[in-house]
């Protein structure tokens, strides 16, 4: 993708330490954190957690800066947009859909997404796929969810594409060309 470009040269090493496993118990557990200067999401931690002895591992980003709340909205009309808008979504943010009635909302374990928006509509639909045994209201809901996205996919039904991010660090990068359909509205920081 146009700007994406291999992140290594925005790395600076903070720390790596050595500890106890988890799961094994044993003292091979390397920890090893790295910031990030991003292009998109600005300074990022990256901690990464490796077990030499069992192969456990976990990773975990933290977002070192923030833009301040931002909804984007962008109007998604044909197989071209599906093909080459791209999302870029943070671990807080929530992608949904009003014309298709998806939401994506970020859980405790959220988790940051890039991706073309063929790739999501992809999930989306197998993630609907997967929910099979309902019954009822909600059976034919899926159902019908699975045909209207299915179209979306294959740019016969528009539908509007909604990212709200509390960080203001996600993206909707549209088509060249078409940057002008694409609404950026700033939001309220909340009060509390």
């Amino acid at each position: 993708m146009e700007g994406l470009e291999d992140l290594s040269s925005y790395a600076e090493n903070v720390y790596e330490v050595v500890d106890k496993c988890p799961v094994c118990g044993n003292r091979t557990l390397t920890i090893r954190g790295v910031v990030y200067n991003t292009p998109y999401f600005g300074r990022l931690l990256l901690e990464v957690m490796n077990c030499s002895t069992c192969g456990f591992r976990y990773m975990d980003i933290t977002y070192l800066d923030s833009k301040g709340p931002v909804k984007l909205t962008y109007r998604v009309t044909d197989r071209v947009d599906i093909e080459r808008t791209w999302i870029i979504r943070s671990a807080e943010a929530k992608v949904y859909s009003p014309d298709l009635g998806f939401t994506l909302a970020p859980g405790s374990a959220g988790e940051a997404l890039i991706t073309p928006l063929e790739g999501l509509m992809y999930r989306l639909i197998q993630y609907a796929e997967a929910m099979r045994g309902l019954e009822g209201e909600a059976e034919a809901r899926r159902l019908s969810f699975i045909r209207e996205a299915t179209e979306a996919l294959n740019g016969f039904r528009e539908f509007t594409l909604i990212i709200e991010d509390p960080t203001g660090n996600s993206i909707i990068k549209p088509p060249s060309g078409r940057e002008g359909r694409l609404r950026e509205d700033r939001l309220e920081v909340p009060q509390g």
